[in-house]
């Protein structure tokens, strides 16, 4: 705020987003999310979100800097005080799912600034600044940043003092009064509510003291009495010394959890340290409610029975995006297998009219993809349809454009990819039956006068239909719950009804409804196999 308000902005005009919480990132976060196994990184997506689109008065600018280096009171005493790397590349790894098929930053108006600063290197801050703000802030000059850049030190600067005076005043009443108090060791973004659980408010409420290692007084008389006797006898050079416990004191805010655990042990009043983590990438819970919470024991498991009710299901049928992704699945699965079945059959067709000898060379050549892995191949498509990839550099250099075209993200890099992905699944039933067939009834066909059109449609064809089937079947069920091609290839103004599952169950949490989801596709899916399985009873029972 102080480096903004010198600059000149009304503190009006300065818009935070709220705390974390569960309806923020299903409002504003949902089918925004980016691939990024840091908890407090998936939560921007909702802090993002709620900025762009849910502010009643339009933003010009969002500011968001990618901060390399943090001020800390143990600067000097440390190699490094770096961030952590996954979080200070956020801006850019979440800005990436705000352009997934056009520019929402530039479609609502604002300008996107993510400035690289290094906080605790105060010189080169202001020409960071400035290089990263000028564009977005015309006339800006460097030494307007400067004095910004100053000034909003100096607030930082009061902004400690001021909590870490009250720290002091704390610690002093539990000394006085002697009484245990609880220190919190953690990491900024655990102070926002919705990611650090308010552990520490639900605690304070039985009566204990809460101090924040980050404002943990630091005043030189309490570091004597703390530190005063490990100096003296050389085990430490100063009070803010910590490679007696960490060598390793690159991680500004690991060097800071270790120096509020070394401090704690060394002070009566602090009884407990409660260490707060989000580290365990991928794995922490957002702030949802528990969809099954065993620890209610009986009432639990009802609550959640309970809420497996019919209303799920109506849901469904009410609400578009449902309804949507369910046809969007049929028809993109229909229009894939057709394409499947018009490649693939001529294929088949012509492996199995291949001499025996070479029918075993093309049926490996059908093969051969399956060494690779699945996620492999689809991530190897995304590098030849990029902006400057394979593709357009052969269009580009065969002059049959004038400029790189958009494939990523469009329906036709989706199809690209599922063709390409299940071309061998109806290339081998398809190869199986017609390998087959009795030459002799095609020619049978041929000597009583038909033509080769005729042969095909009147023997071929029929003959090859239990073949089709199979391959319609092995492609068309799952590419209609497919989630990881269009996930990746496609956009996200669409989903098919993989990807809204997989919303549901794992952004939105809300298994109750993705249960609903999940057996109406399952029933859908049975349609087709009811449909084979009919026609597979009257063969046989045409059979003699």
């Amino acid at each position: 705020m102080g480096l903004l308000q010198d600059l000149g902005f009304d503190p009006r005009n300065i818009v935070f987003s709220s705390d974390t919480s569960e309806e923020q990132g299903r409002q504003f976060g949902k089918g925004r999310g980016t691939v990024d196994c840091c908890y407090p990184v998936k939560c921007m997506s909702g802090h993002y979100g709620e900025l762009v689109f849910g502010q009643k008065q339009k933003l010009d600018i969002l500011l968001s800097p990618m901060i390399y280096t943090l001020p800390s009171f143990l600067s000097g005493h440390v190699a490094k005080t770096l961030t952590c790397p996954r979080v200070m590349a956020a801006p850019e790894n979440i800005k990436a799912g705000f352009l997934k098929e056009s520019d929402a930053f530039a479609d609502a108006g604002i300008t996107y600034v993510t400035p690289f600063v290094s906080l605790d290197e105060p010189l080169l801050v202001p020409r960071q600044l400035y290089e990263g703000m000028k564009d977005a802030l015309p006339g800006l000059t460097r030494e307007e940043m400067a004095r910004a850049v100053d000034a909003g030190y100096k607030a930082l600067k009061g902004f400690n003092e001021r909590l870490r005076k009250k720290g002091r005043e704390v610690l002093e009443w539990c000394a006085r009064e002697d009484k245990p108090s609880l220190m919190v060791v953690a990491r900024p973004y655990h102070m926002d509510p919705g990611i650090g659980h308010e552990i520490e408010v639900d605690i304070q409420a039985y009566g204990y003291p809460i101090l924040w290692m980050q404002y943990f007084p630091i005043d030189a008389d309490l570091m004597e009495w703390a530190f005063g006797d490990d100096i003296k006898a050389g085990h430490i050079k100063s009070a803010f010394d910590i490679h007696d416990v960490w060598q390793s004191s690159y991680s500004s805010n690991t060097n800071e959890i270790l120096w509020g655990a070394k401090v704690a042990a060394r002070i009566p009043w602090i009884a407990c340290v409660i260490r707060m983590s989000s580290y365990e990438c991928g794995m922490d819970q957002p702030p949802y409610t528990p969809v099954l919470d065993f620890a209610k024991g009986l009432a639990g498991i009802g609550s959640a029975l309970a809420a497996l009710s019919l209303d799920n299901f109506r849901l469904l049928a009410s609400d578009n995006l449902y309804v949507f992704s369910y046809a969007r699945s049929l028809v993109v699965a229909t229009v894939s297998t057709s394409i499947l079945l018009a490649i693939g059959y001529p294929i088949a067709y012509g492996m199995a009219r291949l001499p025996k000898r070479w029918q075993s060379v093309a049926m490996m050549l059908v093969i051969v993809p399956f060494w690779t892995s699945f996620l492999i191949r689809i991530y190897a498509w995304i590098n030849i349809l990029q902006h400057d990839g394979l593709l357009n550099q052969i269009l580009l250099a065969l002059h049959l454009v004038s400029t790189p075209v958009v494939w990523l993200s469009t329906d036709s890099a989706m199809y690209l990819g599922i063709v390409y992905s299940y071309l061998p699944f109806m290339i081998l039933p398809l190869y199986a039956t017609l390998a087959k067939m009795e030459p002799s009834l095609e020619e049978a066909a041929a000597d009583l006068g038909a033509a080769p059109r005729e042969v095909f449609w009147l023997v071929t064809f029929p003959l090859s239909l239990p073949g089709v089937a199979a391959g319609v079947l092995l492609c068309f069920i799952p590419i209609v719950g497919e989630f990881v091609i269009p996930d990746l290839l496609a956009g996200s103004n669409a989903l098919m009804i993989g990807q809204t599952l997989w919303l549901e169950f794992f952004t939105n949490k809300d298994w109750p409804v993705a249960s609903a989801t999940a057996i109406v596709l399952l029933i859908l899916l049975l349609a087709p196999l009811l449909l084979y399985e009919r026609m597979q009873r009257r063969q046989l029972e045409a059979l003699p």
